[in-house]
């Protein structure tokens, strides 16, 4: 994962290999290889804002679910730990 603060906002990224090694830990995950994820949370709350998914042959992917809310708390809580620095200032 990488995190990165926009602002107001800070985006978290997962990449293929990320995103797979998560659907295996995850039941009935509907994650798939070539999947890569974009979070964007609000600093101040942590609220998750937008995400999108993309497959890296077939473009953006329109998907939700448990595993999509479950790999958001994930990169949430790594962005919050990866960023307390400057979202502190």
């Amino acid at each position: 994962m990488k995190a990165f603060t926009q602002g107001a906002f800070f985006r978290v990224t997962v990449s293929e290999d990320e995103t797979l090694n998560f659907a295996k830990s995850w039941p009935c995950s509907d994650f798939r290889h070539g999947d890569r994820v974009s979070f964007l949370f609000e600093t101040r709350t942590g609220d998750l804002v937008d995400y999108k998914i993309t497959h890296s042959h077939a473009g953006a992917i329109e998907r939700n679910g448990e595993d999509v809310a479950a790999l958001a708390e994930d990169a949430k809580t790594y962005g919050l730990k990866r960023l307390a620095s400057k979202l502190a200032q």
